[in-house]
């Protein structure tokens, strides 16, 4: 990974946030990623996504837009039970 924590946790939160409510294979992508490399993903970062997941889920009743919204859902779970915390 990156040798720069604050730029890594940028990376890592930019990447959420374009691909939350997009209709295109970066949601999917960024949900693989981010669990094929959870251990390695800044703390800070993690929690930030989750809780901006949550928050959305919410506040919408989902995560992101239909054809997306299997793949949020399914990362809400795998957080869950991968960690009692982001």
């Amino acid at each position: 990974m990156i040798n720069n924590p604050g730029l890594e946790k940028k990376l890592w939160v930019e990447s959420f946030r374009y691909s939350l409510s997009r209709r295109t294979y970066a949601t999917g992508e960024f949900c693989d990623y981010f669990k094929k490399y959870f251990e390695d993903i800044p703390f800070q970062a993690r929690e930030l996504i989750f809780k901006e997941l949550e928050k959305t889920k919410a506040r919408d009743g989902w995560v992101g837009d239909d054809c997306d919204k299997q793949e949020w859902l399914d990362l809400v779970d795998w957080i869950t039970k991968t960690s009692n915390s982001p």
